[in-house]
């Protein structure tokens, strides 16, 4: 009877001591704090601090975590990528989110991730995939529930998704889910729930032409983003009540509103966004510019495009920067976890020679010391094998980076320096004649403005080449037909690509990606002017080791040896020499024919990006 009395009190202190020891786990706790933070930050908009805790939290969960920690891990952060525009690396890191979720088997964390999921494909404008992301988060978000930190709510839900009805123009749908929202958040006493979800009645009214209706909601919005003095969404209610005087003939109370808007944003312009007094800006000129009041639309567009600049710059390198520390805690996390896991390897394989060891030095004595150090021995050299492996890794790592940060930095100088001196000339050649020539301020002001459009086109270019989520030729192609679209659709010119399975299944780089796509670019800008062809036709192949891309038009031609190269021809072919290849041009009678050809990179992808 002792024994088993002993046995069981054995058992329960052990049952104890495991459960106090789960319960105060301090890399959990420690997991906790951090979230908790990121939380708090996220609340007061610090969107940098809120990373920063998160990317502390990420590092020490490769120790150890739980699938409930790992959800507010990732879909925190894909809700900071939201905030900061990268809606791609977003979307991924709330498709991780949700795998977590849906381990933990949580309806709540399932529901809010759906509305962030829904959220992030309505901001890269595909509300038609949004709208059943959004009705599944409903459908999932439980009578009662509790969660550790913040999540969905209700009124949030409804008003993400009447916001998508709108977009997809089905107002009577919209309508109705923002009256729920807006009667939820009230019940929560969420004063900006109200706010976001008046405002959005707004709109709905007024684009079915009610607008007094539209102009109560407006008002209604205004008066509870008053209250809590923000200031932001007050300028867009001062913006969305003159849209709507104008709309309704009521010019002189728009231009009314519009100076309110202007007086209020001149007080409070450090409250202010950058993205909403540009677009408060562009509605002031469009209103100014109908009533004829060109000095006030000149000064609107002004200022409007001094904003673009700032912002385009400004985001490219936000982007670039966020995108570089997300990459160096991915890596930091693997090496990390690779560190942990062979730690826990190594103690496991530690405890179990310790206790092999014992029993048989027990039994057999000086023999097992000779056969336990033959196996250290062996186990310390796999270990230097491994090692030195991995520093081989990490060094060939560090040399890419490098050399691709090197080609980055030179990319960006060349592009924004160009494109910001020529900003920096016109526009001191606009303010010189904007009071003695308007008309021909206006036209700097465009020229400005086709610039800054062409440096962020370039600057998009330069990271869908590094940030791509797939480095193949399927991923190049899906981007020269959104470009060939854009480009020849408006001229009534027809585009045809056709991609072998070679060419789509070839790894590209970085930077031959982007080389192959200026390529593209430059030979359908080329055919667009000056083939006056009304089909291009494309073809990308790999043959005898070599990427051929073909870009043929049947157009008027050309005869290389009788005419003077222009800048387009050297573009082309410089990109082919970046790929240590070379161009051809063929005149097919009628039409015309250009080539790229360059050498197939023998170059093995070691890892996938997140």
């Amino acid at each position: 009877m002792k024994v088993i009395g002993f046995i069981i009190t054995s058992f329960v202190i052990f049952c104890g001591v495991h459960q106090a020891f789960g319960k105060g786990d301090p890399v959990l706790d420690s997991i906790r704090i951090h979230i908790s933070a990121a939380s708090d930050q996220m609340e007061a908009f610090n969107f940098e601090k809120a990373r920063a805790e998160l990317s502390q939290g990420f590092l020490k969960s490769a120790i150890r975590s739980t699938p409930e920690l790992n959800y507010y891990l990732h879909s925190y952060t894909a809700e900071i990528l939201y905030y900061e525009g990268l809606f791609d690396k977003a979307i991924q890191y709330a498709d991780k989110a949700m795998h977590f979720a849906q381990e933990k088997n949580d309806s709540l964390l399932i529901a809010s991730e759906y509305n962030l999921l829904g959220l992030l494909y309505q901001s890269i404008n595909k509300s038609e995939k949004s709208v059943p992301l959004l009705k599944k988060s409903l459908q999932w978000y439980p009578a009662n529930g509790t969660s550790l930190f913040p999540v969905s709510r209700t009124y949030q839900i409804h008003s993400n998704l009447g916001q998508c009805y709108f977009e997809l123009k089905d107002y009577e749908a919209a309508a109705k889910e923002l009256h729920v929202s807006l009667s939820l958040a009230k019940e929560a006493g969420s004063g900006r729930g109200q706010s976001i979800a008046a405002w959005a009645l707004g709109k709905v009214k007024h684009a079915g032409n009610d607008n007094d209706s539209a102009l109560w909601y407006f008002n209604f919005a205004n008066g509870i983003a008053a209250a809590a003095d923000d200031a932001d969404a007050q300028l867009v209610n001062f913006q969305e009540i003159a849209t709507v005087y104008f709309s309704s003939g009521k010019k002189e109370e728009a231009l009314a509103k519009i100076s309110d808007g202007i007086s209020f944003l001149n007080i409070n312009e450090n409250k202010i966004g950058e993205v909403t007094r540009r677009e408060f800006y562009g509605e002031a000129a469009r209103i100014f510019l109908s009533a004829q009041q060109l000095p006030d639309a000149l000064e609107m567009q002004t200022r409007q495009r001094k904003i673009d600049s700032t912002i385009q710059v400004s985001s490219m390198r936000n982007s670039v920067e966020t995108l570089q520390q997300f990459y160096a805690l991915d890596s930091e996390l693997l090496k990390r976890q690779i560190e942990n896991r062979q730690l826990q390897q190594t103690l496991s394989q530690e405890r179990k020679i310790r206790v092999a060891a014992t029993l048989i030095v027990l039994l057999i004595g000086i023999v097992l010391f000779f056969v336990f150090r033959n196996y250290r021995i062996r186990q310390k050299q796999q270990h230097a094998e491994s090692a030195n492996r991995m520093i081989s890794l990490q060094n060939q790592k560090t040399i890419e980076t490098l050399q691709l940060r090197e080609q980055l930095s030179r990319d960006l100088h060349d592009d924004i320096g160009a494109a910001l001196s020529s900003i920096g000339v016109y526009s001191q050649v606009a303010a010189k004649h904007l009071d003695d020539n308007p008309q021909q301020s206006k036209e700097i002001l465009d020229k400005i403005q086709a610039s800054t459009y062409r440096t962020m086109e370039a600057m998009n270019d330069i990271v869908w080449a590094i940030h791509s989520r797939k480095d193949n030729g399927e991923e190049l192609t899906s981007k020269m037909r959104n470009f060939a679209a854009e480009r020849l659709a408006p001229s009534g010119i027809s585009f045809s690509l056709t991609a072998s399975d070679a060419f789509n299944a070839t790894y590209l780089s970085p930077d031959a990606k982007r080389n192959l796509l200026l390529f593209f670019k430059e030979a359908v800008n080329n055919a667009a002017k000056y083939s006056g062809s009304k089909t291009v036709d494309c073809n990308c192949d790999v043959q005898n080791g070599l990427i051929v891309v073909a870009v043929s038009d049947k157009g008027a031609g050309f005869d290389r040896n009788t005419i003077t190269p222009g800048t387009g021809m050297s573009t082309m072919e410089s990109r082919a020499t970046g790929l240590h290849g070379h161009v051809e041009f063929e005149n097919n009678n009628p039409g015309t024919t250009v080539k790229l050809i360059a050498p197939v990179l023998v170059q093995k992808q070691t890892d996938n990006q997140l």
